[in-house]
């Protein structure tokens, strides 16, 4: 992935930057650095970090109420990807209670993200892909035809919904 000491580099400076006032950007940077470290080890408290940093991003949105469409990543995305790694980790290790609280913490940023850029086909397909590994594939179905009455010439959206309706029935 990359060179795990300027990953840690780079989440001190973040957190530091955050932690000093430095707002959306060094919260939002701090989690994605956070991320990374995790993928070089799979330290579990780097991903639970990636997510704390992302809540804070999210937060400053809701309390700062910023122009969404200023920013080129949302912090709801950054938090959607941080919980969903949560949820993948917590999955493995078998511990059912934090998979279910990053499940519903990931589907509430999937949703955020959807509501505030309804056009970004990744949200919609991540979305669905969460809801089938929660065995709710009738509902990732619905999610995918919501999205094609949206964007009705997105190939990857009808390509994943014809996969997922062929594996319903």
């Amino acid at each position: 992935v990359g060179d795990p000491f300027f990953f840690q580099d780079a989440l001190g400076e973040f957190k530091f930057a955050a932690q000093s006032g430095g707002g959306l950007s060094a919260w939002t940077g701090a989690s994605r650095a956070a991320r990374l470290l995790y993928y070089d080890g799979f330290d579990r408290s780097q991903i639970e970090d990636a997510v704390l940093s992302a809540r804070a991003a999210v937060r400053i949105v809701e309390e700062e109420e910023i122009d969404l469409d200023l920013l080129e990543i949302l912090p709801s995305r950054v938090h959607a990807e941080a919980s969903f790694d949560l949820y993948r980790a917590a999955r493995q290790s078998e511990d059912e209670e934090t998979a279910a609280n990053a499940a519903a913490e990931t589907q509430i940023a999937l949703e955020k993200c959807i509501a505030t850029r309804p056009e970004t086909t990744w949200a919609w397909l991540q979305l669905a892909g969460l809801l089938e590994w929660e065995n709710k594939s009738p509902e990732a179905r619905d999610t995918l035809r919501n999205a094609l009455s949206l964007l009705p010439n997105d190939p990857a959206l009808h390509t994943e919904h014809a996969r997922l309706s062929r594996a319903i029935g």
